[in-house]
């Protein structure tokens, strides 16, 4: 569930939080904590609007309000204007507020507290954080994701999670699949997390959770734009130290990063969209070891992998790879020719054959699959989506 102000009073450097005003608005919803501290100085010039993340908790020594205790009311009136669920203060200036500050509090419902000199901001933003990250480390467990994949999470189970979820969606959402093939990006997966929900730049932009040794990424934006999902991606790749530059969407990977999308969706009504897209998008690009990098170019993968565990595929399969098998060399000539598009040319540069050659051994797989009334055309759609197949179940 979606932390609230009530919630994380209990945490152990919030035990010295006294409620001062604004009793009613403990059911706030809490994604973060920050620090209030020169914004509102009457000499500074700063972008006061969007200075705090909305649904956070703001910390500060009202410092900026020394000797000058009017300036404390339209500060509060702003963080509850942009959003913000609820104030503390340290007890190091003033003891008590005016009476107007706590009449706004107590009018608008927005929580305001007060806590002694032994308690540290650090610790208390820390620990706001790390519940939060474990709040979403339930949510979305890898046994939930897995269920997304699989399409077994109902429609209002897929809402509760998208409404519960730290991150606030905007209007549209995307999927992204992380993950490194010899599995080096992910020795810092745990402390990717920890200090991703530290980064104001990307927590309102994107959401991050563990799966099989990689990272999935939800991200949102207000416009249904690649471009727009592109530059939070980069941003979050940058973060991750991983260079979007070492990841190509052409046949060969120039390293063992996969970066894998899913399209762009509702995130309310299509959440589980976004990881099932993004992870069958990895599953092809491993299949092909390449990057496919968008579900939109995996083509008949993108039903392939979904069914690949039917009776009737399973045995499709075996049916033309079976008999291949038993002849290595026409395996692995039809596995070329899949993986080069069904380009013979191409395959038989791989080879260092002439193309005439890859054209007689497909005359005689023809033979020995009993396909002879097959045009070439039908006869190369059957042996990719039974190669296909194989690729998929062998993907580790």
């Amino acid at each position: 569930m979606a932390l609230t102000i009530k919630d994380i009073l209990q945490l152990q450097s919030l035990h010295g939080f006294q409620l001062i005003s604004g009793h009613k608005g403990l059911s706030r919803y809490v994604t973060s904590a920050g620090i209030l501290d020169y914004e509102f100085s009457p000499d500074v010039d700063y972008p006061r609007e969007s200075a705090f993340e909305k649904d956070s908790v703001v910390l500060s020594s009202l410092l900026f309000a020394k000797d000058n205790p009017e300036l404390i009311l339209p500060a509060v009136e702003q963080l509850y204007a942009s959003g913000v669920s609820g104030f503390a203060y340290k007890t190091v200036i003033y003891s008590k507020l005016p009476e107007a500050v706590t009449k706004f509090s107590e009018e608008y419902e927005f929580p305001i507290f007060c806590f002694g000199k032994d308690t540290y901001f650090e610790n208390i933003i820390f620990e706001v954080m790390n519940a939060v990250l474990s709040d979403d480390t339930n949510l979305l467990a890898e046994s939930t994701i897995k269920k997304m994949i699989a399409n077994e999470l109902s429609k209002s189970q897929v809402y509760f999670l998208s409404k519960n979820v730290s991150l606030k969606f905007k209007e549209y959402a995307m999927g992204v699949y992380i993950k490194d093939s010899k599995g080096d990006f992910c020795v810092d997966t745990d402390r990717h997390l920890k200090n991703f929900y530290l980064n104001r730049n990307l927590n309102d932009k994107a959401l991050i959770c563990k799966y099989e040794d990689g990272i999935f990424a939800v991200l949102t934006a207000h416009q249904p734009k690649q471009d727009s999902f592109s530059l939070i991606l980069d941003d979050l790749l940058t973060f991750l130290n991983a260079s979007d530059d070492s990841v190509t969407s052409t046949h060969q990977s120039k390293s063992n990063l996969a970066v894998s999308c899913s399209n762009i969706h509702l995130p309310h009504e299509d959440l589980d969209l976004c990881f099932r897209e993004s992870y069958f998008t990895y599953l092809a690009s491993s299949a092909e070891g390449r990057n496919f990098r968008y579900y939109s170019s995996i083509g008949t993968y993108q039903f392939l992998i979904s069914q690949r565990d039917t009776e009737i595929m399973q045995t499709y399969m075996e049916n033309i790879i079976n008999p291949l098998k038993e002849r290595p060399e026409y395996f692995e000539t039809v596995h070329r020719l899949v993986l080069h598009g069904g380009d013979t040319c191409l395959t038989a540069n791989y080879f260092g054959c002439h193309q005439n050659t890859i054209r007689y051994r497909l005359g005689k797989i023809k033979a020995l699959l009993h396909l002879e009334s097959e045009t070439e055309q039908d006869f190369y759609a059957v042996l990719a989506a039974a190669m296909r197949l194989y690729l998929i179940k062998e993907v580790k």
